[in-house]
């Protein structure tokens, strides 16, 4: 049986935790073996670059997944909710929101669909994953910028954003996709972010 796939959160980070550590691990036996004691300490930087994709790939993984799942059961959100997830990529986020709350609730997720962002990115794997989830008929895709969303004011009950917003370099336009984030909830609703790096 096919299951949804949902690739890896900004992959050059892990192949570069790998490639440091294949690197520094080879000079370092290599000094070693050549008299120069001092090169244990590339040894423990390998190790510690080890470590560090060790936690990375379980965060993007797993871990993620157990913090919305606490976040989400924590919340009291309406049967008929209509949701918009920014930068929704292939799936992961948006899908669990959408199982978590019922088939009563509908989401909308945008993205640019950059593979830099996610492993293998793009609107046509995250429709087979909603199939494969069986949630299709909940769910509307659209390709867009956060930064100018194609919505009308106060027209979400809820936003949810998913370490989406750091992507953006510049400060002042991580500030207007907050903007839009704000203009296009009703009153009184709230956005579920993940990590804003403002």
């Amino acid at each position: 049986m096919n299951e949804p796939k949902y690739g890896i959160d900004a992959p050059i980070v892990p192949i570069s935790y790998f490639s440091c550590f294949v690197i520094l691990a080879l000079l370092g036996i290599i000094l070693i073996s050549l008299g120069h004691d001092w090169a244990f300490w590339l040894l423990g930087y390998a190790f510690f670059c080890l470590i560090c994709l060790f936690f990375y790939m379980h965060s993007t993984l797993k871990g993620k997944f157990t913090i919305w799942n606490n976040i989400l059961a924590d919340l009291e959100i309406k049967q008929q909710a209509h949701f918009l997830d920014l930068g929704c990529g292939r799936g992961a986020i948006f899908y669990l929101i959408i199982k978590k709350l019922g088939t009563t609730v509908q989401g909308t997720g945008i993205d640019l669909w950059k593979k830099i962002d996610q492993s293998g990115n793009g609107i046509d794997i995250a429709r087979k994953n909603a199939e494969l989830e069986g949630i299709s008929k909940q769910i509307d895709l659209i390709t867009g910028d956060i930064r100018s969303l194609p919505f009308k004011d106060q027209y979400f009950d809820f936003v949810t954003s998913n370490l989406v917003i750091h992507n953006i370099h510049q400060k002042a336009d991580r500030e207007k996709a907050l903007q839009e984030a704000h203009r296009v909830l009703k009153k009184g609703a709230f956005l579920l972010e993940g990590f804003s790096g403002t």
